[in-house]
C-alpha cells in the first residue's frame, strides 16, 4: 500500500530589494508571479497577522494584501501616517509620473509620504496631469503650495525628457538627472 508523503510547506518568496517600497515600512513586497504560486499561504499570513504585503510587478507595487475588515474609510482616515500612506505615495506617483527616471520617481514618492494620510487623499480628486486651475487651487489649500508646485513641475520635467526622446535630442547618458535633488 502506498502511503502519501507529507506535503512540503514551502515558505513564502523573500521581499523584493526596492528601495521605494523599502523606505515605506512594509512587511513584505513580493513579486506577483511569486505571490500567484504561494497565494494560500500570502493569505494566510496577512490573515494571521494583520500585516499588509505589497505585490510587485517589477520592482513597482502594483497593489497591496490587506487582512479583511481593514477597509478604505478605516485606511484614508488615519490623521497620521500610516505605511498605507506611503503605499498612496507610491501609487500617486505611479499615476501622475508615468515615464519617469527612478531618481525623480523617488522624489515624488519621499514628498507624498510626509504628507498625512487624510491630506494625502485629496490627490484622489485628480485624474491626471496638468490639473485644472479649480482643481489645482483646491489641492493648494488642503496639501500647500510647494508640494503641487513640485508635482507639476516634475510632470513638466518627464514630458520635456519625453518629446526630446521622440525627437532624438535626448541621450539618457548625458542627462544626469540622477544627480539632480528635485
Amino acid at each position: 500500500m502506498l502511503t502519501k508523503r507529507p506535503a512540503k510547506k514551502q515558505e513564502l518568496p523573500k521581499q523584493i530589494k526596492s528601495p521605494v517600497i523599502q523606505s515605506a515600512g512594509f512587511v513584505k513586497n513580493i513579486k506577483i508571479s511569486e505571490a500567484r504560486k504561494h497565494i494560500k499561504d500570502l493569505v494566510h499570513e496577512v490573515s494571521m497577522t494583520g500585516k499588509p504585503v505589497v505585490l510587485s510587478h517589477r520592482d513597482t507595487p502594483e497593489v497591496i494584501v490587506i487582512p479583511y475588515g481593514i477597509n478604505k474609510s478605516t485606511v484614508l482616515n488615519q490623521p497620521e501616517y500610516t505605511p498605507y500612506s506611503e503605499f498612496m505615495a507610491v501609487m500617486f506617483t505611479k499615476k501622475f509620473l508615468v515615464g519617469a527616471s527612478m531618481s525623480i520617481f523617488e522624489a515624488q514618492v519621499r514628498e507624498f509620504a510626509q504628507l498625512p494620510t487624510q491630506k494625502l487623499t485629496a490627490f484622489l480628486e485628480i485624474e491626471s496631469l496638468p490639473m485644472s486651475n479649480e482643481q489645482r487651487i483646491k489641492l493648494k489649500k488642503v496639501v500647500g503650495d510647494k508640494i503641487v508646485e513640485r508635482l507639476e513641475k516634475r510632470r513638466e520635467i518627464v514630458d520635456d525628457i519625453r518629446k526630446a526622446e521622440e525627437e532624438g535630442l535626448y541621450d539618457a547618458e548625458e542627462h544626469k538627472t540622477g544627480m539632480m535633488r528635485l
